[in-house]
């Protein structure tokens, strides 16, 4: 009988990938695993805002800015591409306005009760 072999792999706790543990690196003390890819991603987007620079693009959904001025409105500017900065999963994500509008109607938990939220009537939302 031939043994099979053993695939280890690690969930990232951000795009929740199964990545091969040398892909992956461990963020903080409480046992968060964070993958090369997304840690470029976060990485660029620190040093963009930190340089008054331009982001990647969308940290959830991985659109660019060139797949994001596609999604503007016929007749708005196509340099109107809004991006929302959010404190997701330990660490702040610049997110498309879609991806953010997903997260918040996901997290009513933490912004229903705020000014915030009652501004964006989050509280009934699904």
């Amino acid at each position: 009988m031939t043994a099979v072999p053993s695939v280890i792999s690690v969930r990232c706790h951000y795009c929740s990938k199964f990545r091969h543990p040398s892909e992956v690196l461990d963020i903080g003390n409480g046992g968060a695993k964070m993958c090369l890819q997304c840690h470029e991603w976060h990485a660029r987007s620190i040093q963009a805002l930190a340089e008054g620079g331009v982001p990647p693009g969308c940290f959830e959904c991985r659109a660019t800015w060139d797949e994001l001025r596609l999604r503007i409105a016929p007749g708005d500017n196509p340099d109107d591409v809004k991006m929302y900065l959010t404190p997701k999963d330990g660490i702040y994500q610049l997110l498309c306005s879609t991806c953010s509008d997903a997260y918040e109607r996901k997290r009513v938990d933490l912004l229903g009760d705020t000014a915030y939220g009652h501004l964006k009537k989050l509280k009934g939302a699904k």
